[in-house]
């Protein structure tokens, strides 16, 4: 059986490229309605998306080693759209992304949804309890960096059980400059102060816009249209705000309790610089 995915790629490698007016980058934070979002912001007719959620070209080296070619095969090339996205929730946390992003597109613009740490923490947990063991996760991670494979592979594979005490001490013995490694990364995913800096640094504040996953969930339609008056489209009247990829998860208060064990100070003191250094409202 043919498959129309990489037929329609190679036909967009053949034709000449859609030149986008601007590029819009959601680059996360991970669990924090990255999809709901970005389902949004595709109701508008001037927004065209990747083929693939979460394409994760400018973090993953597989990726980014093929080249400028294969990214902009992913968008398509007859399309009257003048604003390119590419909602990848893995950027913000990435050490290489911005830097990246801005060598590609300067004038981009950034959005940037922060929840919660320790909601989130959980929530991440929760994820990879699920998805771990499934065939597709497995393809997956063959395009993951050697690093997060290596962390996620026996998990899995089912040597190792994904327990939360796992993840949290592996990732406060790299926190504590006892261990490296980007996975796993429960807690440095909701520090956010730095990974902001990143890119705010090579953007500038203008282009980068925060929002706040809990204003996402309640007025879903107010904080859609500030994104399209950011990125500098019209607003749309009557759209459709439904919560994507929402997962049902036991909830385990130990769980949340050891994360916040763990991590409490960390992200208080990263709430107290959002809210001096970056003038953030944090609701959390």
């Amino acid at each position: 059986m043919i498959k129309l995915h990489p037929i329609r790629r190679l036909i967009r490698r053949i034709l000449p490229r859609k030149e986008f007016e601007r590029f819009i980058f959601f680059v996360g934070a991970q669990k924090a309605g990255t999809t709901s979002l970005n389902s949004y912001l595709m109701n508008h007719p001037m927004v065209a998306g990747c083929d693939q959620r979460d394409p994760g070209f400018f973090d993953r080296e597989k990726k980014y080693s093929k080249g400028l070619a294969y990214y902009h095969s992913m968008f398509p090339v007859l399309t009257a759209s003048t604003h390119a996205l590419d909602a990848t929730p893995g950027y913000l946390y990435s050490q290489i992304a911005a830097e990246r992003i801005h060598a590609f597109r300067s004038d981009a613009k950034i959005v940037i949804v922060l929840r919660e740490p320790v909601s989130r923490a959980f929530s991440a947990f929760n994820m990879y309890q699920q998805i771990c063991r499934k065939k597709w996760f497995r393809r997956e991670l063959q395009d993951f960096n050697a690093d997060s494979r290596e962390f996620f592979l026996p998990l899995a594979g089912g040597t190792i059980k994904p327990d939360i005490h796992y993840f949290l001490d592996r990732e406060i013995a790299i926190v504590n400059g006892e261990a490296e490694g980007d996975e796993p990364s429960l807690i440095r995913r909701g520090i956010y102060a730095p990974q902001l800096n990143r890119f705010i640094r090579f953007f500038g504040r203008d282009n980068v816009l925060v929002l706040f996953s809990d204003d996402l969930k309640r007025e879903p339609e107010k904080i859609t249209n500030e994104v399209f008056r950011f990125v500098g489209l019209d607003e749309l009247t009557r759209g459709q705000y439904p919560l994507k990829h929402v997962r049902n998860y036991t909830e385990d208060n130990s769980g949340k309790d050891a994360i916040l064990e763990c991590a409490g100070a960390l992200f208080e003191k990263d709430k107290a610089e959002l809210i001096n250094c970056y003038g953030l409202n944090v609701p959390w």
